[in-house]
């Protein structure tokens, strides 16, 4: 019923022409009042009906339509212009002469569906009341469809598939980096102790992490002021205190290759190029320290302090840390990458620079998994020239690319890169392993889940590919208990965002998508009464009611599962057989609660009230349900 007014339509339009072969065959549609049935009131018993046998009509009836009023409810229709009328009017021995020309009508078109309108409801009906469909043949009722609704609705479940890891290998074999540095220190004057801080600015453009002083080569000299001996054991001091300021960084020793002087000729040529000072180059040595030392040296303090220096000359090396280890791993990846950059395709030097890459980028797996490095230095591993040569290689590049999948979104062109990866290895597909092919299944199958839009073909393609994965299923355990949940998931995205489109279409494909969700659960010991609910209700939505009852037959002893499996069994009282169906029903107001058994009827996905044709279940109903039945409290409190 659709804005007052009654539709019929069915599907199999075929059904209907076998039905309408007399031109007073037709359907129309019954209305039979809620009031009729109500506990206590006497025209259940005396008011003409099917029930007492005195009439065909258990309420009243709509204006009935006939064959030749339900010509135009064939809907879609494609005419075949090989069939003439003449030529059918004569020949179509197998229909009677008098039937000839609105046969012809029919049978020269086909039609997808059977579609048309039966009448309003009447303006005086009031209350409630339920509509059947009336079968007409030579103008007598033939057949009633009592018409019940039912309440399904999907549910959403995925279980999350393992993933399969490569083993990396932890063992590569780096060349330890090592490096020289050089800075100048000046000496205050008379100092010979260093701290960290008085160094460390000095050392600030070196360009390393860590690193590991190897030795240490020192050429330092002093002003020329003050006795020699006092130089000499000044400049070892100062020598041995920066040696002391990097050995407190480090256990390993550092050898020291140091040698001072007083700064004799530094002094000689400042003073050459001063005026002022130049006359004191005619003195000797000692005349001209006994001068400096006796005041003259804080004149000339602007120059000797220049002369208090060490050259400091670092050896180092870089040790393999993990401080060190992202360097060492990006300088030795980058350095192979370069070297096949720069080589043909099909050279020999390929396979050994492919090999080595292969055996670093599984080192830096290894890294990653045990804590070393970030999965950022992975992703930021490129693929190198010909990596699709070289198998095992490219599988490690795509699985850590989906295993580690949010740090190598930030790495744009390999992502971009890695459909053509995929395709390129794809064609090898008997080459490559099982565990690369199951996850690459699996991950396409995670990202079909994500997507807005999808295909039925998309989705069955998917389903299709796990098939080729047979013999991993059967020889691996792993591979059976996963395998299976991605198939789960697939069918349980058909029943949610494909399917869902148009149950009723999808009923026979549903139907099959039912069954392996409902084996998943079976065979995992997931069958709780919760989900065999869900899943009755699933079935219900894609109208397998039957599947529905299978799922939940042996969960009947739970009364909401037996309360909502009773309506889908329903039956009108006068269909053959029906004995049982009602015989179980009145049985069930003893066993199920009353607020469940009560509570089967009436609603829109309850069982329909002309089911109180049957006097037992009516009697029953009035004598237990009138203060629990959410309906008629309504209805009861309901102002007039």
């Amino acid at each position: 019923m659709e804005n007052d007014q009654y539709i019929l339509r069915v599907e199999n339009s075929n059904y209907v022409k076998e039905l309408m072969k007399n031109k007073w065959d037709g359907f129309a549609v019954e209305l039979v009042v809620f009031d009729d049935y109500m506990c206590g009131n006497p025209d259940y018993y005396t008011k003409a009906s099917r029930r007492n046998g005195q009439c065909e009509i258990n309420g009243r009836m709509l204006q009935p339509l006939y064959r030749d009023d339900l010509y135009r409810g064939y809907k879609k229709r494609k005419v075949d212009k090989d069939i003439k009328f003449m030529s059918y009017l004569v020949k179509a021995d197998s229909v009677p002469f008098n039937q000839r020309t609105y046969q012809f009508k029919l049978d020269r078109f086909e039609s997808e569906y059977f579609e048309t309108k039966l009448g309003r409801v009447p303006k005086d009906m009031t209350g409630f009341w339920a509509h059947n469909l009336v079968y007409i043949q030579d103008r007598q009722v033939c057949h009633i469809d009592y018409l019940t609704g039912y309440c399904g609705q999907v549910f959403s479940d995925r279980v999350k598939p393992s993933r399969i890891t490569l083993e990396p290998k932890g063992e590569y074999a780096f060349k330890p980096k090592r490096g020289q540095y050089f800075f100048q220190l000046n000496f205050e004057k008379n100092k010979a102790e260093f701290t960290k801080e008085d160094i460390a600015p000095l050392l600030k453009s070196l360009n390393a992490d860590d690193y590991r002083i190897d030795s240490i080569e020192i050429n330092a000299s002093t002003s020329i002021e003050g006795h020699t001996a006092t130089n000499q054991q000044l400049l070892k001091r100062r020598m041995n205190g920066i040696l002391q300021v990097f050995q407190a960084q480090q256990l390993d020793s550092i050898k020291l290759l140091a040698e001072g002087h007083a700064a004799w000729d530094q002094f000689y040529e400042a003073i050459a190029n001063s005026p002022k000072w130049k006359h004191l180059k005619t003195l000797e040595k000692e005349k001209l320290i006994e001068r400096l030392n006796s005041g003259l040296a804080d004149s000339l303090e602007f120059i000797l302090a220049k002369h208090r220096v060490g050259n400091v000359h670092l050896f180092y090396t870089i040790p393999i840390t993990d401080e060190t280890l992202p360097g060492y791993i990006h300088k030795e990846y980058e350095g192979l990458s370069n070297k096949l950059q720069s080589s043909l395709p099909g050279a020999d030097s390929n396979d050994f620079y492919l090999e080595k890459l292969s055996q670093l980028y599984s080192f830096a797996h290894w890294a990653v998994i045990e804590g070393k490095i970030d999965t950022s230095v992975l992703a930021g591993l490129q693929p190198p020239p010909f990596y699709n040569e070289h198998l095992p290689f490219s599988e490690e590049l795509i699985l850590c690319s989906f295993e580690y999948q949010k740090s190598f979104e930030n790495a744009d062109s390999w992502l971009e890169s890695r459909p053509e990866l995929i395709s390129v290895l794809m064609e090898e597909s008997e080459s490559l392993s099982f565990a690369f092919i199951y996850t690459l299944y699996m991950e396409q199958a995670i990202d079909l889940s994500e997507r807005e839009e999808i295909t039925r073909e998309e989705v069955q393609a998917h389903i299709d590919k796990l098939e080729t994965l047979q013999r991993f299923y059967v020889s691996d355990s792993f591979a059976q208990v996963n395998i299976e949940r991605i198939n789960f998931n697939l069918n349980m995205l058909l029943l949610n965002s494909v399917f869902i489109d148009d149950p009723k279409a999808n009923e026979a494909d549903a139907y099959e998508s039912l069954n392996e969700v409902y084996d998943w659960y079976l065979k995992n010991d997931g069958l709780s009464d919760s989900i065999v609910f869900q899943l009755a209700q699933m079935a219900v939505h894609y109208a397998n009611n039957q599947l529905a009852l299978s799922f939940m037959k042996p969960h009947r002893d739970v009364d909401f599962i037996d309360a909502y499996a009773l309506p889908l069994e329903y039956i009108h009282v006068s269909t053959n057989g029906s004995d049982r169906f009602y015989n179980y029903l009145i049985e069930a107001s003893e066993t199920i609660a009353p607020n469940h058994w009560c509570n089967l009827f009436f609603s829109d996905c309850g069982i329909p009230f002309q089911a109180f044709d049957h006097e037992q279940l009516r009697n029953t109903f009035c004598e237990k349900c009138l203060e629990v039945n959410d309906f008629l409290i309504d209805v009861l409190n309901e102002p007039f």
